[in-house]
């Protein structure tokens, strides 16, 4: 275990390459920094990892209450660690896949030498197809579970599953003010469907690569979805 100091924050990690990159997106580059008069937001941090996010909204909003998902057990510690040692309060872990059904699934986890986890997902050889995994059973659930109530920032970062998981919540994604969702392109995860899902529900849409903006149909790999609904009447 790697343990360093992050701005107020002590934080533990697996991998020093995959923690720079993390940091860098979400610390550096504020990936999921929101300009708001948001006071105590309720936030769900879907991918919460090792809590690199959970700990950039709680730098934000230090009160915030935050819904932590993740599924992979080797993450889960240190996602557990880091809470802890920074005696973070009000978040709940909740320890499930994000998936169209309720149930169990394989849930693929680095086996390299590497032990790079946040590639892992429902994806055999991670969204890529270039990483080596080994199955775990891990339960599922539905992201419409977690909507049914006023969720100010819905945070996504669930590798390749983003349009099943996204469509399958129907109009409760309209109970979600202000999104942010990491995209992941592969043959059966694509961009338009999302957007459009989006839009039909209420929300203003914009698609970011490499912090420009691009048009949906041109994303080709990573991109960022940003999305916020609109004002009565806008």
């Amino acid at each position: 275990m790697l343990t360093t100091k992050l701005n107020q924050f002590t934080v533990s990690f697996p991998n020093s390459q995959e923690y720079h990159q993390l940091k860098r997106e979400i610390f550096s580059l504020h990936t999921y920094y929101l300009e708001d008069d948001l006071k105590k937001p309720y936030i769900i941090d879907a991918g919460a990892h090792i809590g690199l996010s959970t700990l950039y909204f709680k730098s934000l909003w230090p009160d915030t209450q935050i819904l932590a998902i993740e599924p992979n057990p080797k993450s889960l510690e240190f996602l557990d660690h880091n809470l802890a040692q920074n005696l973070i309060d009000n978040v709940t872990i909740e320890r499930v896949a994000l998936a169209t059904s309720v149930g169990e699934t394989d849930f693929y986890i680095d086996s390299s030498d590497d032990d790079w986890q946040s590639t892992a997902s429902l994806h055999p050889a991670a969204w890529t197809n270039t990483r080596p995994g080994e199955p775990v059973k891990v339960p599922t659930q539905t992201l419409g579970h977690y909507l049914n109530e006023s969720v100010d920032i819905l945070k996504m970062d669930i590798e390749g599953v983003e349009e099943k998981v996204l469509l399958s919540a129907g109009e409760k994604i309209r109970q979600a003010k202000h999104l942010f969702v990491e995209f992941h392109g592969r043959p059966d995860n694509s961009l338009p469907p999302i957007v459009e899902f989006l839009q039909e529900n209420g929300f203003a849409v914009d698609v970011w690569k490499d912090q420009k903006s691009i048009k949906p149909t041109k994303v080709v790999g990573l991109a960022i979805i940003e999305a916020r609904q609109k004002q009565s009447g806008s």
